[in-house]
């Protein structure tokens, strides 16, 4: 089908939205979260958004707990059918005016919920485990985590840190496994 125009954001000053992600729950639900991109404003974190009906319609943009209160490069969400389980990953990427900054602070964020609990309440996403830098220094903890199942039924995650120097970028490669046993 043609694009179809879904949201108007053009003038909006409280809303910067980019890097969405997106999950099919079943039974028609789509949940979608996106970056708030006023990265400079303390709590910018995600906007979450959410359709009953395969995406005909969608909610407003509303902000969620995920992150909270730290600047969050792109969201991760996806649905364990198997388990029933919305996980969402975030990574914070701590800036100056987000309070005391120390980049090797940085942390992945791991929620898990099921669909009643964040569907239509998106500042309800419990988080099961913090986990802090692998190799701590002072680059930015960059985010953008993927995932894959393994043959195991496990999930392996997989996410970046980057420092850029205006001409030269170093960056990492991490991982790690989400099981259900």
């Amino acid at each position: 089908s043609e694009p179809k125009w879904i949201w108007n954001f053009t003038g909006s000053t409280d809303m910067k939205i980019d890097e969405p992600t997106f999950t099919y729950l079943g039974n028609g639900k789509i949940l979608g979260l996106f970056r708030d991109d006023n990265q400079y404003v303390p709590g910018s974190n995600y906007f979450q958004v959410q359709s009953s009906d395969s995406g005909v319609t969608w909610s407003s943009p509303l902000r969620t707990n995920i992150c909270e209160p730290y600047f969050s490069p792109a969201p991760l969400i996806f649905f364990d059918d198997q388990n029933q389980k919305i996980i969402t990953i975030g990574t914070d990427r701590r800036h100056p005016n987000n309070g005391d900054y120390l980049a090797k602070d940085s942390e992945i964020w791991i929620y898990e919920n099921s669909i009643d609990e964040v569907f239509e309440n998106p500042v309800n996403y419990s988080l099961i485990k913090k986990i802090n830098r692998p190799n701590p220094n002072n680059h930015m903890l960059y985010g953008y985590p993927y995932f894959t199942k393994t043959s195991l039924n496990d999930y392996l995650i997989i996410f970046t840190d980057s420092h850029f120097d205006e001409q030269n970028e170093d960056a990492d490669l991490f991982q790690f496994k989400l099981s259900y046993k």
